[in-house]
């Protein structure tokens, strides 16, 4: 609104319009609508006629590419950005995070500290590294570094609930609940909500963890996740009829982020496991294949193959998929506590892993 107010005035206004970009692919994210992804491409355009030099327009244009697995186009952007300003952490977070989906892990990770050293004060810059860590299965150092985002900003309730996650996937679900505690204190977040149910699921209770999570489903209807989540608890609060309904609007989402980035692989792995508690086993297969085909390394892929793999009968191939798992940062912990799980649980062999994995 803001934005549009500020072009009502200036209608060449270059930073207006590469501010309603950014903002419509900030939207995006959480709407999942399509029309997002116009509105921003238009906005974009309009930026760079009036200013092609404009550094932030360029930055949000890398966004929108990158948002939509343009990787090539939005490397270019960045670049373009970080020419005209080569302070532009914005724009050095986004070529990091390029890099980081071609799985070019030690040059992603060296521009992400650059972006810190750039601008040691940002949060947001901390915020990125501390993402990045997470999302290759470094715990651990993740946490590290949402604590020192909250040290810049107590208040930050993003940081709290990246920090709960970061516990969480580490296996110490008491400080993850506290943590994600704190960021509801601050602010009702479908987030916290989220992963707040996600610790009760892991802790067998099933009523609490079903209303966290629609707590998130009513904040944030458009995202895949957080109906898939919903689904996984009340299947085993013992809501199978509204479960399978659940199941069917997380893959319903799934297909409508896919038909603009078809190589998503969180959002491949997603609907695979949508489309097996659906009873599309086959479907199931080829959409968990594809996902990892795009991110090898990904844990979650091997995690859902496993699960699909013992809903199948088949305990060896589960092993299998679940040692790569861990083997790719997977923790032990959760997959000790995975409700799917309960008839690999009393298997040797699986006792050993996770023993052997602590």
């Amino acid at each position: 609104g803001y934005y549009e107010e500020a072009l009502s005035l200036d209608p060449d206004y270059a930073a207006a319009h590469a501010g309603l970009c950014a903002t419509y692919v900030a939207r995006y994210w959480i709407s999942n609508a399509v029309g997002d992804i116009e509105e921003a491409e238009t906005a974009c355009a309009r930026a760079l006629n009036s200013n092609p030099r404009l550094h932030m327009a360029y930055s949000a244009l890398g966004d929108l590419y990158r948002r939509t697995a343009r990787n090539a186009e939005a490397e270019s952007a960045y670049r373009k950005a970080l020419e005209s300003n080569p302070q532009d952490a914005q724009a050095m977070s986004g070529m990091a995070k390029v890099y980081q989906r071609e799985r070019d892990y030690d040059e992603a990770e060296q521009l992400f500290r650059k972006a810190i050293e750039i601008q040691p004060g940002s949060w947001r810059a901390i915020d990125n590294y501390g993402t990045f860590l997470f999302t290759i299965g470094r715990y651990d150092e993740a946490a590290v570094a949402y604590r020192q985002v909250l040290q810049l900003d107590p208040a930050n309730k993003q940081a709290w609930t990246n920090l709960g996650s970061a516990l969480t996937m580490a296996g110490d679900f008491a400080s993850g609940r506290q943590a994600y505690e704190e960021s509801l204190k601050l602010e009702e977040s479908e987030t916290a909500h989220s992963n707040l149910g996600v610790i009760y699921y892991y802790l067998g209770e099933f009523e609490k963890s079903v209303e966290e999570h629609r707590a998130a489903v009513a904040l944030n209807p458009g995202q895949a996740f957080n109906w898939l989540n919903l689904a996984d608890a009340l299947y085993f609060a013992g809501e199978t009829a509204e479960a399978r309904s659940a199941f069917g609007k997380a893959s319903e989402l799934a297909e409508s982020r896919l038909s603009v980035d078809p190589d998503d692989a969180d959002t491949l792995l997603l609907l695979g496991w949508a489309q097996q508690m659906l009873g599309n086993k086959a479907g199931a297969k080829e959409y968990i294949n594809k996902g990892l085909d795009v991110a090898p390394n990904n844990p979650y892929g091997q995690y859902y193959a496993g699960l699909i793999e013992v809903g199948a009968g088949n305990h060896e191939g589960a092993l299998r998929a679940l040692q790569s798992a861990l083997d790719n940062g997977y923790p032990a912990k959760m997959l000790a506590a995975e409700p799917y799980l309960e008839d690999l649980k009393q298997h040797r062999k699986f006792r050993k892993m996770i023993s052997e994995s602590n």
